[in-house]
């Protein structure tokens, strides 16, 4: 009977060492959870400020380089008005470079301009008639193009969550961009269609234009970034870089296919529930 207490008492001296242990474990543990999600909001917030600041400096730059490149822009307009004809052929050649970079340059600071604003505009999120405002970016886009006949195919577009008017300008770049890669089709052709998936809503912008490298599809969203000559195609390359930053915005995701000659399709998706995962910057 003895032996029995003491060999009890033993487990119960046992079981009460290793449940301080536990509970010491656990304090620990708690301890650290705390530290690592402090460290984690501190990591956060200097990334946040960081990310303010250069937003900041971006849209000063841009703002405080338009004023003296008007002044460019303006005296040298006023040199080609003035002067061209007096001019020997080579300089006004020159003058017209000067004039047509300087004006390039000042739609560039304006493309920086929006980028930048994008991370500052409050968000208002609504559900959103997608086939409506993909069908108006269209419409709008395409009665710009004197004497080009598009065949537009419009699937039914499953509605989102997400500002209307920023997914507009989504829609707008995408279309637009179609529309510019196609110039050299005779039959240029553009479908919208859209896609209910598991945990996301997911677009599709297709068309049969001049087509890209795929090896190099990720610097397509670069700013000013550029996969075809210069003078091939018009625009500054701003256009897909800002719909990035929109679709980041709400959560998603843009990415693109093509080959060479063969056209592209460039796909975003949404979240499917609403906005919770939406940032404000």
């Amino acid at each position: 009977m003895k032996r029995r207490q003491a060999k009890c008492l033993h487990v119960c001296i046992d079981l009460a060492r290793i449940g301080l242990l536990l509970r010491v474990t656990v304090v620990e543990m708690g301890d650290e959870l705390n530290k690592l999600e402090s460290l984690l909001q501190e990591r956060t917030a200097e990334l946040e400020n960081v990310k303010r600041e250069l937003d900041s400096l971006g849209f000063s730059i841009s703002h405080d380089l338009r004023a003296p490149l008007r002044a460019i822009i303006g005296f040298a307009e006023l040199l080609r008005e003035g002067c061209a004809d007096k001019l020997p052929p080579e300089s006004k050649r020159h003058l017209d470079i000067l004039c047509n970079q300087a004006q390039r340059l000042n739609d560039m600071i304006g493309s920086l301009l929006v980028y930048s604003r994008l991370g500052r505009q409050p968000m208002h999120v609504t559900r959103v008639d997608m086939k409506t405002v993909a069908a108006e970016a269209f419409t709008a886009l395409s009665s710009q193009e004197h004497n080009r006949a598009f065949e537009f195919n419009l699937g039914d577009l499953p509605p989102a969550w997400g500002d209307r008017e920023l997914l507009g300008v989504v829609w707008k770049n995408l279309i637009a961009n179609a529309i510019k890669f196609t110039r050299q089709n005779p039959k240029p052709a553009i479908e919208v269609t859209g896609d209910v998936e598991t945990s996301n809503l997911v677009y599709h912008v297709r068309d049969n234009g001049a087509g890209f490298d795929p090896r190099y599809a990720e610097r397509l969203f670069g700013m000013f970034q550029r996969l075809h000559p210069e003078g091939a195609f018009e625009g500054l390359g701003s256009g897909l870089a800002i719909a990035q930053r929109i679709i980041n915005r709400h959560a998603g995701r843009i990415w693109a296919e093509s080959s060479p000659g063969q056209g592209a399709v460039f796909h975003f998706s949404l979240p499917v529930r609403c906005g919770a995962e939406m940032t404000s910057e």
